[in-house]
């Protein structure tokens, strides 16, 4: 009667512990990526992104030449990588401030070498055509340079940092992101407490605390990294459809990560509940001998 009873509540405890587990391993693999200095700055250099948007700006310039009759070229002489790998950087500080409620003071993205080009090019095209330079020269000129900033800043936000803040996105997530540092420690003290029962439940027989530890981690671990397998081998992330490179390499590549990430947690979890099943069934079979 004994041996039903502690089973029933090993059982109770044991799914209990499946799910903390699981949500451990998710506060976890958040926590590695809730600082930007971590992960998500990390993959920007790993995905040279800063090249991608200085493709994609060269290619915007070029489709506007006819537009604006500026060539590209006046435009990507002027900046580098480096310049907007600032940039880029810079907007992923402003997103984890959102999301910490603090203030953020964004980088200038003025130019010298852009405001010159663009100055010179405006007034050699003013001297060709015998326009004067007045007040009206002056509101274009000055459009023209706030028009490039506007689109360099848009191409440099790969996480669409500005759209979120407009719709209170980050607003939403802020309460969850702030408080994930004890969700987790809440979390990872749970499971503790729930090991400690289940130590307690079975500590006439202490191998047997070790099959229900075993066999929670591997079911938890088999729980977290299928649907992991299952994203990863389908792909699943490449079938986004982001007409701008730069946003899309920078969603998919941190997805992926995310993924990958958090199933090899898993399977690691899984692992270890293997070798204490195994270490279980020896133990058994030596006590029996």
């Amino acid at each position: 009667m004994k041996n039903a009873v502690s089973y029933v509540f090993s059982f109770i405890v044991s799914i209990l512990l499946i799910f903390l587990t699981l949500v451990s391993l998710i506060c976890l693999t958040a926590r590695s990526y809730a600082n930007p200095e971590n992960r998500i700055k990390q993959i920007v250099k790993e995905q040279n992104i800063s090249h991608t948007v200085y493709t994609e700006l060269e290619k915007y310039y070029s489709e506007r030449y006819n537009t604006t009759g500026i060539p590209a070229d006046i435009y990507m002489n002027a900046i580098d990588e480096e310049y907007l790998n600032n940039l880029i950087m810079n907007k992923i500080g402003e997103g984890f401030a959102a999301l910490n409620l603090e203030r953020y003071e964004p980088l200038d993205p003025r130019n010298e070498k852009l405001d010159t080009v663009l100055s010179n090019f405006y007034s050699e095209y003013a001297d060709s055509i015998g326009a004067e330079k007045d007040a009206k020269y002056d509101e274009k000129l000055s459009d023209a340079k706030s028009n490039a900033y506007k689109i360099i800043v848009e191409y440099c936000d790969i996480y669409k940092i500005n759209a979120m803040n407009k719709h209170g996105i980050l607003r939403k997530l802020s309460p969850v992101y702030t408080k994930l540092p004890m969700i987790t420690g809440i979390s990872l003290i749970v499971v503790a407490v729930l090991l400690l029962i289940l130590f307690i439940i079975n500590l006439k027989s202490k191998s047997v605390f070790l099959y229900w530890t075993g066999i929670s981690a591997i079911i938890s671990g088999i729980i977290g990294a299928v649907p992991c397998i299952w994203l990863k081998a389908t792909d699943f992330f490449s079938s986004f459809t982001i007409k701008q490179a730069q946003i899309y390499t920078a969603y998919t590549s941190t997805m992926n990560d995310i993924t990958q990430n958090f199933m090899t947690a898993s399977i690691i979890t899984a692992s270890i509940g293997a070798v204490v099943v195994i270490i279980y069934a020896v133990l058994g079979k030596i006590l029996k001998d």
